[in-house]
């Protein structure tokens, strides 16, 4: 109980631990304004985003998000599925474990898209709360688009363009 009598607002993780007091929602909000830096007013929303589970699982997406991967029926796809390397499961396995304390990280990676095509993407993940329960807000910025392929011969390995430097899609 608080002092004034009303409960601690707790969430809890995806393992079903207390994920966050409000005070630490607090500071790890703080932290992320401090990461983020200064922001614009937005009127429009131009680039991809996607909300997760804690667990990983796509809640919901932007139609950019799905035009960059090229699939649309991506909800309840888990990011395992999407990041089908071992490099970037681990990867984003990482972030998804370490955004429960600190609420946000910055990033910059491939995205992988189901045609094969792989994006240089840049990344901010940020703990978000939609009617009292626990999300991941990913929002993109495509760095360079096309820059590689995935090869289904080769265990899904990566290869990169040489000099690929298109920022236009």
């Amino acid at each position: 109980m608080s002092p004034a009598g009303g409960s601690i607002d707790r969430g809890y993780s995806s393992k079903g631990d207390v994920l966050m007091t409000i005070e630490n929602r607090i500071i790890s909000t703080l932290q992320s304004a401090l990461h983020a830096g200064s922001l614009e007013p937005g009127n429009r929303i131009d680039s991809p985003y996607l909300i997760s589970s804690l667990d990983g699982r796509l809640v919901d997406c932007n139609s950019i998000f799905c035009d960059l991967v090229a699939r649309d029926d991506l909800q309840g796809t888990h990011f395992r599925e999407r990041c089908p390397t071992e490099e970037l499961e681990g990867f984003t396995n990482e972030i998804f474990e370490s955004i429960e304390g600190l609420g946000f990280s910055k990033s910059r990676q491939p995205l992988l898209g189901y045609d094969g095509k792989v994006h240089d993407m840049s990344f901010e993940r940020q703990l978000i709360g939609i009617s009292g329960h626990a999300f991941v807000l990913t929002s993109g910025n495509v760095e360079r688009f096309d820059i590689g392929k995935i090869s289904r011969q080769t265990n899904r390995k990566i290869f990169l363009f040489k000099n690929k430097s298109s920022t236009q899609h």
